[in-house]
C-alpha cells in the first residue's frame, strides 16, 4: 500500500423515517411530525374542497347561462318560421298580381306587361 492513501469506505447509511416505517418502527415517529402530517393532510383537504366548491359554482352559472341561452334561441326560431311564413304569402302569385294590381294598375288579361 501507499503511505498516506486509505482505502474508500461508504458512508453509514442513516436509516430514514421510510426505512422505520417499514420496519415496523411507525411509534419512533415524533409528535411535531405527526402534527406536520396532520396540519398538511388538513389543508390539502379543505383546499380540495374550496377547489371543487368553486367548480361547482362555475357549472351552476353555466348551466344557468344555457338555458338562458336556450329559452333565447326558441324565440328567434319561432319568429324565424313566422317571418318565413310572410316571406312566402308576399312572394305568392296571388299576392304579387293584387300588389300589381293595387299599386301600378296593372291586370292579367290586358296586354299591359311587354317582355324583354
Amino acid at each position: 500500500m501507499i503511505q498516506g492513501v486509505r482505502t474508500y469506505q461508504a458512508p453509514a447509511a442513516t436509516v430514514g423515517i421510510r426505512r422505520r416505517v417499514i420496519t415496523g418502527h411507525a411509534a419512533s415517529l415524533s409528535k411535531n411530525m405527526i402534527r406536520s402530517m396532520a396540519l398538511v393532510v388538513g389543508i390539502t383537504a379543505i383546499a380540495v374542497l374550496a377547489v371543487g366548491q368553486l367548480f361547482s359554482m362555475g357549472v351552476d352559472r353555466n348551466l344557468e347561462t344555457l338555458s338562458q341561452l336556450q329559452a333565447v334561441h326558441k324565440t328567434v326560431e319561432n319568429e324565424n318560421i313566422s317571418l318565413l311564413a310572410v316571406r312566402a304569402r308576399l312572394l305568392s302569385e296571388s299576392h304579387i298580381k293584387a300588389v300589381a294590381a293595387a299599386r301600378l294598375q296593372l291586370f292579367e288579361n290586358t296586354n299591359q306587361v311587354h317582355h324583354l
